[in-house]
C-alpha cells in the first residue's frame, strides 16, 4: 500500500487559515443575524422599540431619512460581500490550491451542490438552493401572518375613522372572500305564495347546521341580478325543523317583485337558482328588550 503524500503548511499558511476561519465565524454571524433581522421585521417589538429608536440615533444630515433601512437591511449585506472579498484574496495569498485542506472543502462544496431534484419543475436544483427556497417561503408565510395579526386582527372604530383607506381596502377583500364562498347554489326544496303579495322559500341544509332565532341570511338568485344580496330574517327552528331553512319575503322593492312574479309561475322553481350567505345571528337574543 503506497504512503500517502502529506503536506504540511508553512506558518504564513496557518496564519492565513486562522484568518480565514475567523473570516468564516463572522460572515455566519452576520448572516443569522441578518436573516433574525428579517424574521422580527412584522413583529410588534421591531416595529414598536427597535426601529424608532434606530431611527432616533441615525437621524442625522449624513445618513438621512434612509438611514434606519440602510443600515438595518442594506450593511450587513454589504460587510458579508467586503468579508467574501477579503477571504478570496486571502486564499490567493496562501495558495491554498496545493493543500489537502483545499481537496476537503472542494468536496463539502462538492456535497452542497449536488442534484437534489432533477425532474421537477423548477429543472435541477441542488440541495443548497431548495434550503434557501424554503427558507423563502417559510419567511414569507410568517411575515404575511404577522401582518394579518398585527394590522387587521385589531380593529378599533379610532382606527377605522383614522386610517380610512385601509379599512376600505379590507372591506374589499372580505367581500371579494365571501363572493368565493357563495358561489356555489343551493336546493330550494319549495317555495309558497303567500298572501299580501309574500312568499316563502324553503332550502334543505345540513342537520348540523343551527342558528339562533331571528337570524339573517343573505340571497342572491342570478336570474334577477348576479351582484344584489339581501338580507332576510330566518322564519324557521333548528330544532323543530332540522331538514329545512325557510324565510318569509314580502314584496317591496323591485328586487322582491321580480321574485314574486317568478314564483307565480310554476314552473319555474324548477330552474331557479339560488346561493345563500349565512345565516348570521347574535349570540344570544335579549327578548327582554322588547315589549310583549
Amino acid at each position: 500500500m503506497a504512503d500517502q503524500e502529506t503536506l504540511k503548511k508553512s506558518p504564513s499558511q496557518e496564519k492565513y487559515g486562522k484568518v480565514q476561519s475567523a473570516i468564516k465565524i463572522l460572515f455566519l454571524v452576520l448572516f443569522v443575524g441578518w436573516i433574525f433581522i428579517w424574521i422580527m421585521v412584522p413583529t410588534n417589538i421591531e416595529r414598536n422599540k427597535w426601529l424608532p429608536q434606530i431611527r432616533r440615533e441615525t437621524n442625522s444630515t449624513y445618513y438621512g431619512i434612509e438611514g434606519a433601512s440602510f443600515l438595518i437591511y442594506t450593511s450587513p449585506f454589504l460587510l458579508m460581500a467586503v468579508l467574501g472579498c477579503v477571504y478570496l484574496h486571502i486564499a490567493k495569498k496562501s495558495n491554498d490550491s496545493n493543500m489537502e485542506s483545499c481537496n476537503v472543502s472542494k468536496l463539502d462544496v462538492a456535497i452542497c451542490k449536488r442534484p437534489v431534484l432533477v425532474k421537477g419543475p423548477l429543472g435541477i436544483v441542488s440541495g443548497t438552493e431548495l434550503a434557501f427556497l424554503l427558507m423563502f417561503i417559510a419567511l414569507l408565510i410568517w411575515s404575511f401572518a404577522k401582518l394579518l395579526h398585527n394590522g387587521f386582527v385589531k380593529i378599533t372604530p379610532q382606527l377605522a375613522a383614522k386610517d380610512g383607506q385601509t379599512i376600505f381596502y379590507l372591506f374589499l377583500v372580505d367581500r371579494y372572500i365571501r363572493f368565493l364562498q357563495s358561489r356555489h347554489q343551493v336546493r330550494l326544496v319549495s317555495a309558497r305564495v303567500l298572501p299580501c303579495e309574500a312568499i316563502e322559500l324553503n332550502f334543505s341544509k345540513d342537520h348540523g347546521l343551527t342558528y339562533n332565532p331571528t337570524s339573517v341570511m343573505f340571497i342572491n338568485i342570478p336570474s334577477i341580478s348576479k351582484l344584489q344580496w339581501h338580507p332576510f330574517t330566518v322564519t324557521s327552528n333548528s330544532n323543530l325543523e332540522p331538514e329545512k331553512l325557510s324565510v318569509v319575503i314580502k314584496s317591496g322593492g323591485t328586487w322582491t317583485q321580480n321574485l314574486y312574479k317568478i314564483l307565480s309561475n310554476d314552473s319555474a322553481i324548477d330552474r331557479l337558482s339560488v346561493s345563500v350567505e349565512g345565516p348570521y345571528g347574535p349570540a344570544s337574543t335579549d327578548f327582554l328588550r322588547y315589549s310583549s
